[in-house]
């Protein structure tokens, strides 16, 4: 598993991000304290967003490379889907079937979703349209519902431009505008014409978030085509630091000063600027970060396993924190840090034995030779 060769700064933003995810679902646990409250929050939110352009960095790189050295056509588009599906599918239908069994497992007679919801989980459109509730049910395959949709659409998109341009940078960059405008369109109407609740409704809806990968795309465009321009990666730095302070101070005054954190409840409008805005500055903000991450040329161990199993790792913690619902602890720190040990137990014994199996089989089903090959970078 520590053979392959990896990009350590990119092993940092990946176990940054579902560390993240992590606190945001464990802190309360330690503390109730408002300060803490809010630091969940922000961290559910960065974590994700975090995953979302790093995940369009990689799979732009992948994208433009394969493109560009092989044919920009439906054959090249096939090996990428298939490489994809062989990386991400298993582990979430694996999950998908734990979550449905586990009531059943501990002793429930009510079945957790119904067949219709079942079926939106299988072909990942269970958040195609926003809800004004807090979703409970493997809920954090929202996220992955997003990413699905991007991996399905984006090479196709490509296509369609080219077939026009007969030019992949060209094609690339009207791809990505063509999500950004998508999405911003989208989020406006919300915004403007609905009432949608700002986390279960834009933050979490699949046709409102896809520019938030594309954004990541754009960040792999500029390292591609754009070199110069990406070396500045002390400016961006810069740029990524001041920006981010920026979001973080609207973040608190605009949507955690209107939000009830002990029930988890929006309880005033946030405004355009979060519903429509926060998204895409975030994102413009967050890959700014990547070129002076992504440089770093260290090692740790510890950080590079994380990263490896971080897949696993968030599909499977709900259910581990499920189970301990159950568990009467006799301190708080202790069931915090045997949380943790039993999270990354499972899933490096999942990532091993079921994950990186399946990942390995895509090989045998794309050409070893090509660049959607060698650029195993997630």
């Amino acid at each position: 598993m520590m053979t392959e060769k990896r990009n350590f700064g990119l092993d940092i933003i990946r176990c940054t991000a579902v560390m993240l995810v992590l606190l945001a679902h464990t802190l309360q646990i330690v503390s109730s304290k408002p300060l803490i409250g809010k630091f969940r929050i922000f961290a559910a939110v960065w974590g994700v967003e975090l995953f979302f352009a790093l995940s369009g960095f990689l799979i732009g790189t992948i994208l433009i490379k394969s493109f560009t050295e092989f044919e920009t056509s439906f054959e090249t588009c096939k090996k990428f889907w298939i490489r994809r599906w062989f990386r991400t599918l298993p582990n979430y239908f694996l999950m998908l079937i734990v979550y449905l069994l586990f009531p059943i497992i501990t002793g429930s007679t009510d079945f957790p979703i119904t067949l219709s919801e079942f079926l939106k989980h299988i072909f990942f459109i269970q958040r195609l349209k926003p809800i004004n509730f807090h979703y409970y049910f493997y809920s954090v395959s929202w996220s992955l519902c997003i990413e699905e949709c991007f991996y399905l659409i984006f090479p196709i998109l490509i296509i369609l431009f080219y077939n026009i341009t007969k030019n992949v940078k060209q094609s690339v960059f009207n791809s990505i505008i063509f999500i950004s405008i998508f999405c911003l369109v989208e989020r406006c109407i919300g915004s403007n014409y609905f009432n949608w609740l700002w986390d279960e409704g834009f933050r979490k809806t699949m046709t409102l978030r896809l520019d938030s990968i594309g954004f990541g795309v754009l960040a792999a465009y500029t390292k591609v085509y754009y070199i110069s321009f990406w070396r500045n990666k002390r400016l961006l730095l810069f740029i990524g630091i001041i920006s981010q302070l920026f979001l973080i101070y609207f973040f608190n005054h605009l949507f955690l000063n209107k939000y009830y954190i002990p029930s988890d409840t929006q309880i005033a409008n946030v405004g355009n600027f979060m519903n429509i805005w926060f998204f895409t500055f975030n994102s413009l903000s967050l890959i700014c970060f990547i070129p002076y991450i992504s440089d770093i040329d260290l090692k740790n161990k510890f950080i590079t396993i994380i990263s490896i199993i971080s897949y696993s790792v968030y599909l499977t913690h709900p259910l581990v924190l499920m189970v301990n619902h159950r568990v009467e602890w006799a301190h708080k720190y202790i069931e915090f840090s045997c949380l943790y040990i039993v999270i990354f137990v499972i899933s490096y014994l999942q990532y091993n034995f079921f994950e990186k199996r399946f990942t390995n089989m895509r090989n045998r089903f794309t050409n070893s030779h090509n660049s959607i090959t060698k650029l195993n970078y997630k």
